[in-house]
């Protein structure tokens, strides 16, 4: 439901699906061995799926090479699918532009303040381990260890919804400065308490 994340897939979706399109056009162009087309089919399947979570142009890319080289298989030629994917993932793409922005929108603005919050509380819980050494009342490894994490993954997490609040529409972004200055703050805190 992000709307700065659906925005960035659509794109990428788009290109890799143009990209694949000209590389399974141009590998049948360069050969009619049926061998090949299929050892290729199957590399593109395994590489699509594989790439779907960690790189989704590439993953797009390569889905439309495999549709691309499986319906070459099943109807012996490609006359107006390259169009038809094109279309389709137009229309998918606005649909699902259309579902982030009006239907099941998810504002970062609006979950932002909590992050903010979560981040204050893992900062004075590594504050206050880190300053047990020098209070006489040192804190296990362990807990120091974990109080660190915590605060790390925190600020991590309010980086990261900072990011995603930049990708959304003007309107959507509230405070963006006053975050952003919260957030710069909260990263000098922690490397100071380290």
């Amino acid at each position: 439901p992000a709307f700065g994340t659906s925005k960035k897939r659509n794109g990428e979706r788009v290109l890799g699906t143009v990209a694949g399109g000209i590389a399974g056009f141009g590998f049948l162009y360069a050969t009619q061995n049926h061998t090949a087309i299929f050892v290729l089919m199957l590399l593109s399947m395994a590489i699509a799926y594989s790439f779907l979570r960690i790189q989704y142009f590439v993953s797009s890319a390569f889905i439309t090479i495999y549709v691309l080289l499986s319906f070459y298989f099943l109807q012996g030629t490609l006359a107006g699918l390259f169009r038809d994917r094109v279309i389709d993932t137009l229309i998918g793409g606005g649909i699902a532009l259309a579902c982030s922005y009006f239907i099941l929108p998810s504002w970062e603005y609006s979950s932002i303040k909590d992050l903010a919050i979560a981040a204050i509380k893992a900062n004075k819980e590594y504050f206050n381990k880190a300053a047990g050494y020098f209070t006489g009342a040192p804190p296990s490894e362990l807990e120091y260890k974990v109080a660190r994490k915590g605060a790390f993954v925190a600020l991590a997490n309010l980086s990261e919804a900072l990011q995603r609040m930049l990708n959304d529409p003007k309107s959507r972004q509230h405070s963006v400065q006053d975050y952003h200055q919260f957030t710069v703050a909260n990263h000098t805190l922690t490397s100071y308490v380290a």
